[in-house]
Parts: C-alpha cells; structure tokens; sequence
C-alpha cells in the first residue's frame, strides 16, 4: 500500500478528532459512573487509562512499517484512552481550586 506523505496528515488529523469526540465524553461517563461505587476513583481511571494507551502507541510505531490501516487503528485506540483522561483532570483541577477558596 502507498502511502502519500501529503494524505498522511489528513488522516491523522480526521483519527485525532473522531478519537477527541469519542474519548472525552467516554471519560466523563465513566468518571459519573464510577464515582458512585468510589469518590476517590478520577486518578485510578486517568492512570489506567494512559496505562492502556502504551501498548497501542507501541505497537502503532511497530505496524507503521508494514500496515498504516492497522497502524491509524491502533493511534485511534491509543488518542481515545488518552483523550478519556481530558474531562476528568479537568474536573481534579477545578475540585481542588474550589476547595481552596
């Protein structure tokens, strides 16, 4: 399959949004979801999912050389659990900052 250095960053660029609208969203539900089992459960999910998301950049950067189908899969498996942990941080920040007013 070729691959055009000038397609490259359009598809990247599509990969990283749909990944952006599906991550963000996903985080906050799970974050609702899981805070009514555990209050204290936002930085287990931010850590679990970033630690989720090394092994899809891995292998992202070890299928690029033979599959870029398979290589834009795994960046988008890799930008939704990373993009999980943006609504998430920014609500630890937001509950810290109000709790020192």
């Amino acid at each position: 399959m070729l691959i055009l250095i000038s397609s490259v960053s359009v598809k990247f660029g599509i990969v990283s949004m749909m990944a952006g609208l599906m991550g963000v969203p996903l985080g906050s539900a799970v974050a609702q979801r899981l805070r009514l089992i555990d209050p204290t459960c936002d930085p287990l999910i931010c850590g679990f999912a970033l630690l989720t998301s090394t092994p899809f950049v891995y292998l992202a950067l070890v299928v690029a050389e033979y599959n870029a189908a398979w290589c834009y899969f795994c960046v988008f498996a890799a930008q939704i659990t990373i993009n999980t942990t943006w609504s998430i941080v920014a609500d630890m920040l937001l509950v810290s900052e109000l709790d020192r007013v």
